[in-house]
C-alpha cells in the first residue's frame, strides 16, 4: 500500500523520498479534498477511504529540457541546437543567446568578434557595421531611423 504524504491543498512536499512518484487522489463527493500518496512501482495505484474509492488525478509532467543554456558556452549551444529543425531555428536560438549576452554584459562580444573576423577575412565592412555607421550619421543630423 502507498504511503500517505500530505492532505493540504498546497504544492507537493516530499517528506518521504523525493525520487518516489507521488499520486494524487481526490474525494469523489468533494473535489476540493485530495490526498497525495507515494506508491512503489509494482503497487496498485488505488486509494480507498471508508469503503469509497477515490479518483486518481493525472497531471502533465513538469519537465524542462535545455531551458538553462550558458550563453557563453559553445558546447551548450551545440547541445541546445543539435535537434530536428531548420536553419532558421538555429539562427533564432543563436539570436536569443546573443541577447542574453548583451543583457548581461551590455555587448555581445561573440557577435563583435565574428564581425571583426569577417571584416579581416573579406577586407570590407560587414553589413551590420555599415548599418550602425549609417544610423550614427543620421542621428547626428537629428533623423530618427528604426
Amino acid at each position: 500500500m502507498g504511503l500517505l504524504v500530505c492532505r493540504e491543498a498546497c504544492a507537493y512536499r516530499f517528506s518521504v523520498n523525493p525520487y518516489m512518484p507521488l499520486y494524487r487522489f481526490s474525494n469523489p463527493s468533494n473535489s476540493a479534498e485530495f490526498i497525495d500518496i507515494v506508491f512503489h512501482m509494482n503497487d496498485i495505484k488505488e486509494y480507498f477511504r471508508n469503503g469509497i474509492k477515490w479518483n486518481r488525478e493525472y497531471f502533465i509532467p513538469l519537465t524542462a529540457v535545455d531551458c538553462k543554456v550558458d550563453p557563453y558556452s559553445s558546447k551548450d549551444f551545440i547541445r541546445a541546437t543539435n535537434k530536428k529543425g531548420t536553419i532558421g531555428d538555429l539562427w533564432a536560438r543563436s539570436g536569443e543567446l546573443g541577447e542574453k549576452r548583451k543583457d548581461k554584459d551590455g555587448i555581445d562580444f561573440i557577435k563583435q568578434n565574428t564581425i571583426k573576423d569577417y571584416e579581416k577575412k573579406v577586407g570590407k565592412l560587414h553589413a551590420n557595421t555599415v548599418k550602425e555607421n549609417a544610423r550614427k550619421k543620421l542621428a547626428k543630423m537629428n533623423i530618427d531611423v528604426e
